[in-house]
């Protein structure tokens, strides 16, 4: 998602990657508690779910201009200066790779 004007561009990590892989992980913490194990992978879904519910607040209460583009192992969220501050401030949205890139290139002009 490219900055236009006043819009500012973050990224959505959710703490999912494939469901065998991340169960795997738990259960190298709990080798030989696989209970212990899925309810990790359930802290680790429900943290997932948290940070969902955030942005689906967030943008049901900002102003028109929210933007969201998703692929395979990406979400974008793109709104106007400021709406999504809350969520940046708290680590749910982090600043895209891109929209830092397109910032050099300013300072740099």
């Amino acid at each position: 998602m490219s900055r236009k004007g006043d819009q500012e561009s973050y990224e959505l990590h959710l703490p999912v990657y494939k469901q065998g892989d991340d169960l795997a992980a738990h259960l190298r913490d709990f080798p030989h508690e696989p209970a212990k194990a899925f309810v990790g992978l359930a802290e680790r879904y429900e943290a997932a779910a948290a940070a969902c519910r955030r942005v689906a607040g967030v943008i049901a209460e900002a102003p028109l201009g929210i933007a969201v583009q998703a692929d395979t192992h990406m979400i974008c969220v793109e709104g106007p200066r400021g709406a999504l501050a809350g969520l940046v401030a708290d680590k749910v949205l982090t600043k895209s790779p891109f929209e830092e890139e397109e910032e050099g290139e300013e300072e740099g002009s």
